[in-house]
C-alpha cells in the first residue's frame, strides 16, 4: 500500500491579524518559526488551524476567536495556503464572506464536491482531534471529557482500513437516537408509548361494542314483534272490511234474500283464506312487474328522445357556423363537416353502446311480459276455479262461507226462517266487529308503523357505529402488529450496538495496551529512563510506575514539568499511530515552555529524528532552543519573524 505524505509548502496571510501579504515557506523536514512575544507566532499558528477549519471549535464556529484575528485597519479578511499531497493543492479561505475554494493545482480541471473541511478530507480527523494529536499547544495539556471521546473514536475507528474504517461513533449516535426515539411501555412521550395511548384509547372505545350489540339484538327483536303485529292488524283489518260489506249486502236485499241452496253454495265452499291470501300477494307481484316494465319502456323512449335531441342540436350549430361564421364560405363548410364527422363517429361508437345496452333492457322487458303472463294465468285459473270474476268478487264470496257452513246445519224451506237464521249468525258474527272500532285498528297499525320507522333509525346509527367499532378493531391489530414490530427493530438495535460497544471495548483494549508501551517508550527517552511504565485505562486517564513505591501512581501526583512531558509523550504517541497510514505535519507550539532543559534537548533530539518521515513545524519564543536544536541537527528551516523585511 502506497502511503502519501501531506506538507505545508507555502502560507499567504493576505489579510489575517497583524500580517498583510505575508508569505512563509516551510520545507519537507524540520520547520522552526521562531518570535519573541507579539511578533505573530500565535497569528501564524491559528492561521495554520483556520485555513483548514475555519474557526471552528467542537463543532462550532469560535466567534471571539475569529473577531480576534480579524484586521483592524483593512476591509478584507483572507488567506491561502499551498501544500502538497501525492499532487500539489492550494486553500483559499475568504473568513469574511466565510467561502472556501479548493483546487488542484496540478490538475487544475478537478472540481472538489465534498462538503467537508479541508482537514476532514485530506487529514481525515475533524478539528478536534486535530487539536489534539497533530496540533499540540503548552496551553491546554490536560485532555477533557469531550476531548478524550473524539480521541478514543478516532483511535478504534484508526484500527480499520481504509477501505473498510466506520465511523462507529456516528453509528452508535443514530443506534442511540433510534433506540431512544422507540422508547419503551413506560415512556409515555416516545413512539411506543403514543401507540400504547392509542391502543387504550381503542380498547376503552371497543368496550361499548358489547353493549351495542346487545342493544342491537334487543330492538331487532323489537322490530319482528311489532312487524308481526301489523300483519295481524293487516289480517283483521281486511276481514272487518269483508264482513262490513257483507252485511251492508245483507241489509240492502233486507227480507227479500232467499236462501238458495244450489245458488252459488259450491262456489262460496271452494274459497279458501290462505288461498285469498295467495291471490292478494299475486296481485302485488303483478302491480311491481307492470311497474318494472313502466320503467323499461320509459328508459328506451328516452334515450331515443335523447339521441334526436343531440342530433338537431348539433345540426342547428352546423347551420349557425355556415351562415354566421365570419369566413370564408369553404372555411365554414369545412368546419361544419368536421363537426358533423365528429358527430358521425360519435354516433356510430354511441349507438354500439346503446345497442348492446338496449340488448339487454329489451331481454328483461320479454322477461317481465312472460312473467305477467305467467302470473296473470295463475291468477285467472285460481278465480274461474270458484266463478269469480276478480279478486273482490272472490273476498264476497268468501266472507258467505261462514253462513253458508252454519245455515247448513237448518234443512228449512220456510223463508222467514232462513233469513232469521242468516241474521241471527250475521248478527252473532258482527258482535266481534261491533266491539272492535276499524279506526282504532288503523291507529294502532300507524302508532306501530311510527316506532317501527324510529326503530329502524336507530338501528342504522347502532349498525354504523358497529361498523366504525370493526374498523377500529382492524386498526388496533394493526397497532399492535406495528408495535410488536417496532420493539423487535429496538431490540435489533440494541443487539446491534451491545456488540459494537463489545467490540470497541475490546479494539480499546488492544489500543490502550498499544499507546501504554509506545507513551512508555517516549517517555523514558525524554526523562533518561527515569519513567518507562505507563498504565492508560479505558476513560484514557494515566498513570506512571514510581520506582520508589514499586507502584503506579496517578500523574497529578506528579510535578508539573512532568506532567507536561507525560503529556506530550502521549499526544505524540497518538500522533506516530496516525501516521500509520498517512504522513501527516506535526505542530507544536511553546509545547515545552514548563519542561527543564535535559529532557527538552531529548524532546528536540526525538523531533529531530522524527522529522525525517514527517513535517515538522516548531512555535517557539525561547532562543536558548534554537542553539540547542542547531546542536543536535542543522538542517532546518527557521522563520524568523524579529527579521526586518
Amino acid at each position: 500500500m502506497i502511503f502519501l505524505k501531506l506538507n505545508i509548502d507555502k502560507l499567504y496571510l493576505s489579510s489575517f491579524g497583524k500580517f498583510q501579504q505575508k508569505e512563509i515557506d516551510f520545507t519537507e523536514g524540520f520547520n522552526i518559526v521562531y518570535g519573541e512575544n507579539e511578533a505573530g507566532k500565535s497569528t501564524i499558528h491559528a492561521f495554520l488551524k483556520a485555513i483548514f477549519y475555519d474557526f471552528e471549535s467542537k463543532g462550532k464556529v469560535d466567534n471571539i476567536l475569529k473577531n480576534k484575528y480579524q484586521p483592524w485597519s483593512y476591509e478584507n479578511y483572507f488567506g491561502s495556503m499551498e501544500f502538497s499531497y501525492g499532487k500539489r493543492y492550494l486553500i483559499y479561505r475568504d473568513f469574511k464572506n466565510e467561502k472556501c475554494d479548493l483546487k488542484c493545482l496540478d490538475e487544475p480541471g478537478i472540481e472538489f464536491s465534498d462538503k467537508r473541511s479541508p482537514g476532514e478530507i485530506f487529514m481525515g480527523v475533524n478539528s478536534a482531534v486535530f487539536d489534539k494529536i497533530i496540533n499540540i499547544k503548552l496551553v491546554d495539556p490536560i485532555l477533557d471529557l469531550d476531548d478524550k471521546n473524539y480521541i478514543r473514536e478516532y483511535l478504534i475507528n484508526l484500527v480499520h482500513s481504509e477501505a473498510s474504517r466506520l465511523d462507529t461513533k456516528k453509528i452508535e449516535d443514530e443506534l442511540q437516537k433510534e433506540i431512544s426515539s422507540i422508547g419503551t411501555d413506560r415512556i409515555s412521550n416516545k413512539i411506543v408509548g403514543n401507540i400504547n395511548r392509542e391502543i387504550k384509547s381503542i380498547k376503552d372505545r371497543l368496550k361499548k361494542s358489547f353493549l351495542i350489540n346487545r342493544d342491537l339484538k334487543d330492538i331487532k327483536t323489537r322490530m319482528s314483534n311489532l312487524k308481526g303485529k301489523i300483519e295481524k292488524l293487516d289480517k283483521e283489518i281486511i276481514w272487518i272490511g269483508i264482513y262490513n260489506r257483507l252485511y251492508s249486502e245483507l241489509i240492502s236485499v233486507n227480507r227479500e234474500f232467499k236462501f238458495d241452496h244450489n245458488q252459488d253454495y259450491e262456489s262460496v265452499m271452494k274459497t279458501d283464506l290462505k288461498e285469498f291470501e295467495y291471490l292478494l300477494d299475486l296481485d302485488l307481484y303483478i302491480k311491481d312487474a307492470y311497474d318494472n316494465k313502466k320503467n323499461i319502456e320509459l328508459i328506451l323512449l328516452s334515450e331515443n328522445k335523447i339521441s334526436k335531441y343531440i342530433s338537431i342540436l348539433l345540426l342547428i350549430i352546423s347551420l349557425i357556423l355556415v351562415f354566421i361564421f365570419n369566413a370564408s364560405f369553404l372555411t365554414r363548410l369545412l368546419y361544419s363537416s368536421m363537426i358533423l364527422g365528429a358527430f358521425y363517429l360519435y354516433h356510430r361508437y354511441n349507438k354500439n353502446k346503446k345497442s348492446e345496452s338496449k340488448d339487454e333492457l329489451e331481454e328483461e322487458y320479454n322477461a317481465i311480459n312472460s312473467e305477467i303472463e305467467r302470473l296473470n294465468k295463475e291468477k285467472s285459473e285460481i278465480l274461474s276455479d270458484i266463478g269469480a270474476e276478480d279478486i273482490d268478487d272472490y273476498s264476497k264470496l268468501l266472507a258467505k262461507k261462514p253462513i253458508y257452513e252454519s245455515a247448513n246445519y237448518f234443512d228449512v224451506k220456510d223463508d222467514d226462517k232462513d233469513i232469521d237464521i242468516k241474521v241471527c249468525f250475521l248478527d252473532e258474527s258482527l258482535d266481534y266487529l261491533k266491539s272492535v272500532d276499524i279506526e282504532d285498528k288503523n291507529r294502532d297499525r300507524d302508532n306501530i308503523k311510527s316506532e317501527l320507522i324510529i326503530i329502524n333509525h336507530r338501528i342504522e346509527e347502532l349498525e354504523s357505529e358497529n361498523k366504525e367499532l370493526r374498523l377500529l378493531e382492524e386498526k388496533l391489530s394493526d397497532l399492535m402488529k406495528s408495535k410488536e414490530e417496532i420493539l423487535i427493530e429496538a431490540e435489533i438495535d440494541r443487539m446491534i450496538l451491545n456488540a459494537i460497544k463489545s467490540a470497541k471495548s475490546c479494539v480499546s483494549k488492544n489500543i490502550n495496551s498499544e499507546i501504554s508501551l509506545r507513551v512508555g517508550e517516549i517517555l523514558s527517552e525524554m526523562t533518561s529512563e527515569k519513567y518507562s511504565r505507563v498504565l492508560i485505562g479505558d476513560d484514557l486517564e494515566i498513570e506512571i510506575f514510581d520506582e520508589r513505591l514499586n507502584n503506579f501512581v496517578p500523574i497529578y501526583s506528579l510535578s508539573t514539568g512532568t506532567i507536561q512531558t507525560v503529556y506530550l509523550a502521549f499526544r505524540l504517541s497518538l500522533n506516530e499511530i496516525n501516521n500509520r497510514n498517512n504522513k501527516l505535519p506535526l505542530i507544536l507550539d511553546d509545547a515545552v515552555s514548563h519542561i527543564d532543559e535535559n529532557r527538552r534537548r531529548n524532546i528536540h533530539r526525538y523531533l529531530v529524528a522524527r522529522s525525517k518521515s514527517s513535517q515538522i513545524i516548531y512555535f517557539t519564543n525561547n532562543r536558548e532552543e534554537l542553539d540547542e536544536i542547531s546542536n543536535i541537527y542543522d538542517n532546518y528551516n527557521i522563520i524568523n519573524l524579529m527579521e526586518k523585511i
